[in-house]
Formats: structure tokens, sequence, C-alpha cells
């Protein structure tokens, strides 16, 4: 758009001095009288006219009510990029374009009815019901914030979908199934992440992601052990770790003990990525999926050797539960929890091996 060319509106004026600066202009009735106001936005022509749409719902003498679209362009989306980590944006996107947008992106604000939330609710299935609310939610309250609605009528109590006949496999693996396991993918790809899941208590995107630079070697109650550093996961798709954890806590070290870290100590002295597939890339969950279970048949899904390895630890190896739970990147309950326990990975590695020695020392493969 040309320097300085203004486009028409019913509210305020969008002079666009070059394709990245606009000047917003508007009139605005205050305490001492009506004022002309300016502001200047850098950054796309839709973004300017977005900002002085905001501005008129704010400012404006008929303060006209926006759209539920409206709302979650002017409030939520910013909102949701400064806020959030961006998978869960583009999770929440795609969900409102699919789902939310078709029924309320055009319905006024002020206009929701709880009959027509229950009858779209009944259309849905239970997660996606559930995060489709959840962006409602927190867009119309801004609404209610604004003082654009006296109430958010997506908070009220509604009947969820629920959930469907298919059950979700819980199945887990004992210890002598994990050593079992570990000879069947040995030697493998899939190694690496098994051993960080099955004997250390990863989370599935976590053990894909791990380099040979992230693991050393340390002993704790005369049990040599691979300390890993965990600071990035894989997701389903892509090959690019990101250098983010679930959340802030997730970011830790994990400790494979005994003989389980020895061979993981033996992979990572000789690979970049510990879970190279042989193109010098670390495999993502899509990948790993479709090697897991060709080389392991009957296989349990691969994110729950996490829970297997908590099983167990804490009912055969008698690690304490606390212990556990803070190498798995939790933080425990209570104040105590939040404000005062903070053990070093020497002090967690020394409760885990005392427990564990016997088994990753003696067991045979």
């Amino acid at each position: 758009m040309g320097k300085g060319k203004r486009k028409r509106r019913t509210w305020g004026t969008v002079d666009s001095k070059s394709r990245s600066v606009h000047v917003l202009r508007w009139h605005e009735n205050t305490e001492k009288g009506r004022v002309r106001r300016c502001k200047t936005v850098r950054g796309t022509r839709k973004e300017a006219e977005l900002e002085l749409d905001r501005l008129h719902v704010l400012h404006g003498e008929d303060r006209p009510v926006p759209t539920i679209g409206k709302v979650y362009e002017m409030w939520y989306l910013p909102w949701a990029t400064d806020s959030l980590r961006p998978r869960s944006v583009g999770l929440y996107s795609r969900m409102w374009e699919k789902h939310i947008a078709p029924k309320w992106a055009k319905v006024p604000v002020d206009s929701v009815k709880p009959v027509d939330v229950q009858e779209w609710l009944s259309t849905l299935t239970k997660s996606t019901a559930e995060v489709s609310m959840a962006v409602l939610k927190k867009a119309v309250d801004f609404a209610v914030l604004y003082e654009l609605v006296p109430a958010n009528k997506f908070r009220l109590k509604y009947a969820m979908p629920k959930e469907n006949d298919r059950k979700k496999d819980a199945r887990t693996y004992g210890l002598e199934e994990c050593d079992r396991v570990w000879g069947l993918v040995r030697d493998s790809p899939v190694e690496a992440p098994y051993l960080l899941a099955a004997f250390g208590g990863c989370r599935y995107g976590e053990s894909l992601a791990a380099k040979g630079e992230d693991v050393r070697r340390e002993a704790y109650h005369g049990v040599s052990c691979a300390v890993v550093r965990i600071d990035k996961q894989l997701h389903a798709q892509g090959r690019a770790p990101v250098g983010y954890t679930k959340n802030a806590q997730s970011t830790r070290e994990c400790i494979v003990p005994g003989r389980y870290g020895e061979r993981l100590l033996e992979i990572a002295a000789a690979r970049e990525w510990l879970s190279d597939c042989g193109d010098g890339l670390p495999m993502n969950q899509g990948m790993c999926d479709l090697l897991w279970r060709n080389l392991v048949p009957d296989a349990i899904p691969f994110a729950n050797l996490r829970p297997s390895w908590r099983t167990n630890a804490e009912m055969d190896w008698r690690v304490k539960g606390d212990t556990l739970e803070q190498l798995m990147g939790h933080v425990l309950p209570g104040v105590t929890g939040r404000h005062y326990m903070r053990p070093t990975i020497a002090q967690l590695g020394e409760s885990l091996c005392e427990s564990c020695a016997d088994f990753v020392q003696d067991r045979q493969n």
C-alpha cells in the first residue's frame, strides 16, 4: 500500500506511512472533553486495523459489541503467543479453525446462549470439547475484563461428552520383561531411548532428544551411573528437537544406573545424537514408533516405559517415592515440596542407588 494512503472507516483512520509503519487516529471523549488520539503501530496493515478495532471497542462512543472471532483475534491470540508454548499455540489455533470458528466466530460475544453451547458440545469428542472450552473460556474472559459482557457464559457448568469405548493401552513391563525387551532392541536406534525411558524414567520426547554431550559418568553408593541432562524434546513429527521440556521443572538430570548406564555411556561416546537412526539426526516419535513395533512383538506403547520405570523402581527396587518423583521432574506436594526440598543430583543418586544396587549390577541380561 502506498505511503500515506488511508482507508476510510466508520471509526478512526489507519494512515500507512510504509508497509510496516501505520498511524492510527481517532477521537475519544474524556473528562476534559473530546480529544484526538493517535498511535503508531509497527507491523502489517492487518495488525494495524486489528489494533484500531480493539481501540474502537474500548474507547468508541457506541462501544460496538465484537464477535467472538474478533475477541479471539484482538485479545486471545496475542495473549497466547506471549504466554504459551509454540506447540500449545499451534494446537489451540488448529482447534479454533476446525471446531470453534465455524460455530462461534460470527456470534456477538453478548449473544451466547447456554442451550447452543450444550448442543454444540454434544457434537464433539471429550478431548476436543475440553480443549475448545478452554480456548473459549479464556477468550471471553477478556470481554468480561473490558466490560463488554457482564459474565462469561462459557464458564457455566455444562455436561461434557464422555470417554469413548476405546480404552487406552495402559500395559507396563516388569523388571524381567524390561530386561528381555532390552535384548530385542539392542544395537538398534531404539536402544538408547529405551534405556532412558525404561531405566531412567524419561518421557518419550525427552528420550529421543538427548545428545552424547549431555551424558556423563558418575558413581553413587558404589554404582556406576550415566547422568543425562534433559533440556529438550522431540515431537511426533520433525527432526529438530525443541529447546524446552514439558514444563520448567522437567528440565533436570536423570540417572540411568548400573549396567544400563554403562551401555548408555558406550552409545554416547559413539554418537552425536543418542537416537541417531543412521543419517546423523535423531528420530522423531513417529519414526521411533514404527521401529519399536517392528522390533518388539505386541509391544506396549513406548510412552508406557516411563510408568513401567516408576512402578518397578518403587515396588521392586524399593526406592523412595519422593526420590523418584524428583527424578521424573515433578514438584513434591505442599509447601515443603514447592519451597524447601531441593536435593542435588548427587543426593538423589545416592538415594536411588542405595536401593537398586543389587538389581542393576547383579541381574543378568
